[in-house]
């Protein structure tokens, strides 16, 4: 074992540095006795440390740490990894079976006189897909930071999964969060990222396959973070998310950076997810893909909530328009005429429609007056709302 261990000694140190040991010490043999004891015993602990921690991770790494993901990465120096990994934890039981993956009861948080969440409570049903959606500043990835234990609620409460927010390490295990951007090393490629988080989250490595064929990623797997684009760093950001298998997927802003392709890519797997009985809650402001891919949607503005529910049911509560459209152009302030005398206001677009403010049911009214005055409509129907038109009829008081 000495002499083991003095070959290391004699590989670790320097050639000068021995030298300069032999030479000024030369003539004191108890003293270089003592020194190269010491230096063996440093040896010793340096190897048997080096040893446990071989093959945790590679080599010049910096440790990573399990968490929820929050920060991008940068190619100059390797972040901290941070997506949510934990060991799987059994379900918590039901009376019903009902439980509500999400459920908020007057939740606000406070920044000094700042109200950045203002009293939410709303559920989600367990197998949906939510869309969570409001202008930039209503609150949030404030929200959702308190879902997942990043930050306390300054009132009201919340539960995840069953458990309460104020207990993270009860739920936490069966969620899987993608927020504000992923965050790997840059020099590993896409495989060894997701096999380091599956080795810290106790997972099968056999996950990482399966992740990577449900984000497309398979083809890149072995390239490095570094060189893929945004739409794909997000795709391996979903895939981490997905290791262990959530009950629960929240993610925010997912399709952030993707072209039209890698967004259908993701509305697929996210629409999937919810027919296999997994909870995802989408935070986003493309509304139309919101519309594509959800079966709720909540809309919060300020912090406070305007609408949770079915997104189906919110685009036929609101009142349609009538479209109308002239043969000439110049009818269009006598059609509009008629409309306000009925009780409709009007607007007029620059392409020369009439949008009249009316239930369908006036449009037979509305046809056989125009056609009494002499005005011939050479389109007259009902503009079918979209979830954009509602959002900004929500949040603003007016239609985009």
């Amino acid at each position: 074992m000495l002499a083991w261990t003095l070959g290391q000694l004699v590989n670790l140190l320097p050639a000068g540095a021995l030298a300069l040991a032999v030479t000024h010490f030369g003539r004191r043999p108890g003293l270089i006795l003592i020194l190269l004891l010491i230096i063996v015993v440093a040896v010793v602990v340096y190897l048997l440390v080096r040893r446990r921690r071989r093959g945790a991770l590679p080599e010049g790494s910096q440790p990573p740490i399990a968490g929820i993901s929050t920060v991008g990465s940068t190619a100059t120096s390797p972040p901290l990894v941070q997506p949510a990994i934990l060991r799987p934890a059994p379900a918590p039981a039901s009376a019903d079976g009902a439980t509500p993956a999400l459920l908020l009861e007057g939740l606000s948080k406070s920044y000094g006189s700042l109200k950045a969440v203002d009293g939410l409570s709303f559920a989600v049903r367990p197998g949906s897909v939510c869309g969570f959606a409001g202008p930039n500043g209503a609150g949030k990835t404030t929200t959702i930071r308190m879902l997942l234990g990043l930050i306390s609620p300054t009132a009201g409460t919340a539960s995840v999964l069953g458990h309460s927010i104020h207990n993270p390490a009860s739920y936490l295990s069966r969620v899987g969060a993608l927020i504000e951007g992923p965050a790997f090393y840059p020099p590993l490629n896409g495989r060894r990222n997701l096999e380091v988080l599956a080795t810290l989250g106790g997972i099968d490595k056999r996950e990482v396959d399966r992740v990577l064929e449900q984000v497309d990623l398979r083809d890149r797997a072995r390239d490095p973070f570094r060189s893929y684009s945004l739409g794909m760093k997000q795709r391996l950001g979903i895939a981490a998310a997905l290791l262990p298998r959530p009950e629960l997927l929240v993610l925010d802003e997912p399709t952030n950076g993707l072209d039209p392709t890698g967004i259908r890519e993701v509305r697929t797997l996210l629409r999937s997810l919810g027919n296999e009985g997994t909870t995802v809650f989408i935070s986003s402001h493309l509304l139309e893909e919101l519309q594509q891919m959800c079966d709720e949607v909540v809309i919060i503005r300020q912090g406070q909530l305007l609408f949770a529910g079915e997104v189906d049911a919110l685009i036929q509560n609101q009142q349609s328009d009538l479209i109308a459209v002239p043969e000439h152009a110049q009818d269009l302030e006598r059609l509009g005429a008629i409309c306000a005398q009925a009780g409709y206001p009007t607007s007029t677009t620059a392409t020369g429609q009439l949008h009249v403010a009316a239930p369908v049911g006036f449009s037979a009214e509305l046809n056989r007056t125009a056609m009494a005055a002499g005005i011939t409509l050479v389109e007259l129907g009902r503009n079918r709302q979209s979830l954009e038109d509602v959002f900004f009829e929500l949040t603003e008081g007016q239609k985009s």
